[in-house]
C-alpha cells in the first residue's frame, strides 16, 4: 500500500504537470514513475534502502530524488509545488470525459472553477459558451459528461481494489485464530470496476478478526462492528466489509458473497423447487429443516443438481440453464496463451530490452511473442522514427535467433485523425504484425472514429486492432463508436480485435467481447506491458475475458504460432 500511495501522488503531479503545460516528456517520466512504483515486486522504501531502485529502469535521477525527499518527510516535494500553483481539485477535471489537460487549464484560467461542482455550475449558468475556442455545443457535452463521471462514481478499479485486497488478505491469514480468508464480490467475479471489498474469514475468534481488521493502517473509518462483521472506509476510497464465519457456514457463504445478486435469486429459485431454502449460512431440507452439509462451493451446485459455475459467470445471463445442459463454455487459463501480442520496449516508453521481454515471457512460459513499440506520432511515448523502427525490427530479429526464442517484430501504430496510418506502407509490409490504435483525437463524433477504426481494419497491413474503445477507468470514459459495425468490418476483413489486459483498461469490455465471440471475430488477450512484471498481466486479462464466455478457440493466442501467422496472411 505504500507503493500504491506513492504511485496516486505520482500521478496526480503528472496531472498537475500536464495542465500546468510541463515538458511532456517530464510529464512522461511522472507518469511512468508512477506506473513503475505500482509494480514494484517489494516496498519502495526496501528498494531504495539497499540501491536496487536506483538500477531500476525508468527511474531517472530527478525521480529517485522525489522519492528519497517522499521517504523521509511523507510528501512529495513536486506535487506541494504544483498545488500551490494550481488547486487540487482542479486535476479531477481530467477525469470528465472529453476534457484534456488545456481545456481543464482554460475552465481554471478563465472562470476560476476549482471543482467539478463549480465548473458545472458555470456550464449550467452559459459562461462556458463564452470561452474562446468553445461553444454552446461543448457546453452541453461538458454538462453530458459530468453526469456520466457522477454516475459512475463509487466503483473502483481493480488496478486499485486488486493490491487492496491482497494486502488486507495477507494481514489477516497471518493471524493464527484465522483459519480461511478470501476475497468474495465483484472482485472474485473479476468485474472490472468494484463498489466495494468483501472479505470472507473463518475463525472460531471472529471479535479478535474484527479488531484487527478496524485497526488496519488501510482503514480511513469504521462504518459498522459487530460481534461477526465489520463495515469501513479505506483510505482507497473503497468500502469494506468483513463476515467472520464458521467452517460449516463457509462454502454457502462463499457463494452468497461472491454474488452477483441476480444469480444469487436464481439459485434461491432453483433450491426452493428442489425442496430447499438457500441463504448465506446454509442449504436446508424445507421438510426435514435439516442442514445438508455443504463441504465446498462445488458441492453446493451438485446438490442443486447443477454442474459448476465459474464465479466470472455468475450473472444470470444464462449460465443455470447451462449448467442444466452441460453446455457451459470450456475454462479458458492462462496455460492455453501461447503468446503475448502487444508488448513495448526501450524503444519507446518501455523499461526493459527486446531480450529482457522475451526472456521474461519465455519464463512464463510463452512459445511467442510481438515487440509492438508505438509509432512516431506519438512524440510524448517516444514513438520510433522510420530509422529506429527498422533498427529494431533487425535488432528482434537477432535476439530471437540468439534466444531461438520466435519474436515477432511489429508496431503499435497509431490510427491518424483521418483513419490513415503512421507509416507508409512499403514499411509496414516488412513487419511481421501490426497492431493499429487510436490514442488521440477522442473528440470527434461517433461516426468519425467509427470510420477510423473501419478505414484501419480495412488496410492491408493491419492485423490487430489495439484498444479499441479507448477507455482508461476511473480517468476516461471509452470514446463513441458503433461497435457493431467495427465488428462486422473485423469479420470480413478477418482481423483481430484486442482485449487489453491492462487493469485501467480491460478493453474490449465484456459485452463486445462477447459480441465477437458469437460473431465469429477472434480477441487477442495482450498485456501491452511496458515493463517485464507486468507480462503478468495476462492472468487478470485470461479472468476477464472468461466473463465474455470466451473459449480458448476464441483467442487468437492460444494458437499455435503457424495458425496464428496463417491466420494474418504472413
Amino acid at each position: 500500500m505504500d507503493n500504491l500511495r506513492l504511485s496516486w501522488l505520482l500521478e496526480e503531479a503528472a496531472a498537475l504537470m500536464e495542465i500546468k503545460g510541463e515538458n511532456p516528456f517530464k510529464v512522461r517520466a511522472f507518469q511512468n514513475g508512477a506506473r513503475i512504483v505500482a509494480g514494484l515486486p517489494r516496498s519502495f522504501q526496501e528498494m531504495l534502502d539497499d540501491g536496487e531502485l536506483a538500477q531500476t529502469s525508468g527511474i531517472g535521477k530527478g525521480l529517485l530524488g522525489q522519492i528519497k525527499d517522499y521517504a523521509q518527510s511523507g510528501s512529495l516535494n513536486a506535487l506541494d509545488e504544483l498545488r500551490q500553483e494550481i488547486p487540487e481539485g482542479v486535476a479531477e477535471f481530467l477525469h470528465i470525459p472529453g476534457v484534456g489537460p488545456k481545456m481543464a487549464r482554460t475552465f481554471y484560467d478563465k472562470l476560476g472553477v476549482t471543482t467539478v461542482a463549480d465548473l458545472e455550475d458555470a456550464a449550467r449558468a452559459r459562461k462556458v459558451r463564452e470561452l474562446k475556442g468553445l461553444g454552446g455545443k461543448t457546453e452541453m457535452s461538458l454538462l453530458r459528461s459530468i453526469e456520466r463521471m457522477r454516475q459512475r462514481s463509487g466503483r473502483t478499479s481493480t488496478a486499485i481494489a486488486r493490491p487492496l485486497a491482497n494486502e488486507v488478505k495477507s494481514l489477516l491469514e497471518s493471524l493464527s485464530c484465522v483459519e480461511t480468508c478470501t476475497i468474495a464480490g465483484s472482485l472474485r467475479r473479476q468485474s472490472a470496476t468494484v463498489k466495494d471489498l468483501d472479505v470472507l474469514v473463518v475463525s472460531d475468534q471472529p471479535e479478535q478478526v474484527i479488531e484487527v481488521f478496524v485497526a488496519l493502517p488501510y482503514v480511513q473509518e469504521i462504518t459498522g462492528q459487530g460481534s461477526t462483521k465489520a463495515s469501513v472506509v479505506f483510505k482507497a476510497g473503497l468500502n469494506g466489509d468483513l463476515r467472520v464465519l464458521t467452517a460449516e457456514q463457509f462454502a454457502c457463504g462463499l457463494h452468497y458473497f461472491t454474488g452477483s445478486k441476480a444469480h444469487n435469486i436464481r439459485m434461491r429459485q432453483i433450491a426452493k423447487e428442489q425442496g430447499y431454502t438457500l441463504n448465506e449460512y446454509s442449504l436446508t431440507n424445507t421438510q426435514t429443516g435439516q442442514e445438508t452439509p455443504i463441504g465446498s462451493e462445488s458441492d453446493l451446485f451438485r446438490c442443486l443438481g447443477l454442474a459448476y459455475i465459474e464465479p466470472e459467470l455468475r450473472e444470470d445471463r444464462g449460465e443455470i440453464e447451462a449448467a442444466q445442459q452441460g453446455t457451459l463454455p470450456q475454462r479458458l487459463t492462462v496455460e492455453h496463451i501461447q503468446g503475448d501480442l502487444h508488448m513495448h520496449t526501450v524503444y519507446s516508453d518501455g523499461a526493459n530490452t527486446v531480450a529482457e521481454m522475451a526472456e521474461a515471457a519465455r519464463a512464463m512460459g510463452h512459445k511467442y511473442i510481438a515487440i509492438c513499440d508505438h509509432s512516431r506520432s506519438l512524440k510524448i511515448a517516444n514513438g520510433m522514427s522510420v530509422e529506429r523502427l527498422l533498427r529494431q525490427r533487425d535488432e528482434i530479429r537477432q535476439v530471437s535467433k540468439e534466444m531461438n526464442f520466435p519474436i515477432l517484430s511489429g508496431v503499435e501504430c497509431d490510427i491518424l485523425a483521418d483513419g490513415s496510418l503512421d507509416y507508409e506502407d512499403d514499411l509496414l509490409a516488412q513487419l511481421d504484425i501490426v497492431v493499429a490504435s487510436i490514442h488521440s483525437g477522442f473528440q470527434q463524433e461517433e461516426h468519425q472514429l467509427t470510420q477510423r477504426l473501419i478505414r484501419a481494419i480495412e488496410h492491408p497491413y493491419v492485423h490487430i486492432i489495439g484498444h479499441p474503445t479507448g477507455r482508461m477507468l476511473g480517468q476516461r470514459e471509452p470514446y463513441p463508436v458503433d461497435m457493431d459495425a467495427v465488428i462486422a468490418a473485423a469479420k470480413r476483413q478477418k482481423k483481430i480485435l484486442e482485449i487489453n489486459a491492462t487493469p485501467e483498461r480491460f478493453d474490449l469490455n465484456e459485452t463486445y467481447a462477447a459480441m465477437c465471440r458469437e460473431q465469429g471475430v477472434p480477441v487477442a488477450i495482450n498485456t501491452d506491458a511496458h515493463r517485464t512484471e507486468q507480462l503478468r498481466y495476462v492472468e487478470s486479462g485470461v479472468a476477464y475475458a472468461r466473463r465474455a464466455w470466451l473459449e480458448p478457440k476464441h483467442v487468437a493466442n492460444t494458437w499455435p504460432l503457424e495458425d496464428l501467422l496463417a491466420y494474418i496472411g504472413k
